[in-house]
């Protein structure tokens, strides 16, 4: 499909296979849901996609913690020219 060959991959339990194919992925969620019981509690539905967004931002930027403060700054002036 659409110039991308599907090759089914299966795991079994099997960390070295996974480690291959999905290298962070585990790392993201166990940091996820670690994230989610702390501060959060686990949340609630209502607010999940907000979470998810702060979590998404807070990962994307955990190399850069100076850029994810100017990356804010940015998104919260541009909020205050739309609604000003």
């Amino acid at each position: 499909m659409r110039g991308y060959g599907h090759r089914p991959v299966v795991q079994h339990g099997d960390p070295a296979v996974t480690e291959e194919f999905l290298p962070i992925v585990h790392r993201v969620f166990s940091n996820l849901k670690t994230w989610l019981g702390g501060p959060h509690h686990g949340g609630s539905p209502k607010h999940l996609q907000a979470h998810l967004n702060q979590f998404a931002f807070r990962f994307n930027r955990r190399f850069w913690p100076f850029n994810a403060f100017r990356s804010l700054l940015g998104i919260a002036a541009n909020e205050r020219l739309v609604d000003g």
